[in-house]
């Protein structure tokens, strides 16, 4: 499985484990022991968002693209934001104390 099918399988899971809640919803997925690069967020990202004329997984706000700190790894990444840009409760860019993802804009 290519990490890009990862991180849109896991996105699909999770957009439907609940009911609508009527708040932000945010998806965190642990990305720490695959390569990542921005092509991979991006194509993930595009087929799990759609587009503004046919949006899809529009209960989820945003991923937090997170690394689990482990004793034995050397390397330490800060979590990153991406917001969905047809998510239907929208969290504000900078309300969070995460890295925004600073990829290219998502909203095909």
């Amino acid at each position: 499985m290519n990490v890009d099918e990862m991180i849109e399988g896991a996105i699909k899971k999770k957009a439907t484990r609940y009911q609508q809640l009527g708040l932000p919803y945010l998806i965190a997925i642990n990305v720490l022991d695959f390569p990542v690069d921005s092509d991979d967020v991006e194509l993930a990202l595009a087929r799990s968002w759609g587009t503004a004329s046919a949006p899809k997984n529009r209960r989820v706000s945003g991923v937090l693209l997170a690394t689990v700190w482990h004793g034995l790894s050397a390397v330490r990444r800060q979590p990153e934001l991406v917001l969905n840009p047809n998510g239907s409760y929208p969290i504000a860019p900078g309300l969070l104390p995460f890295h925004e993802y600073e990829g290219a804009t998502l909203d095909c």
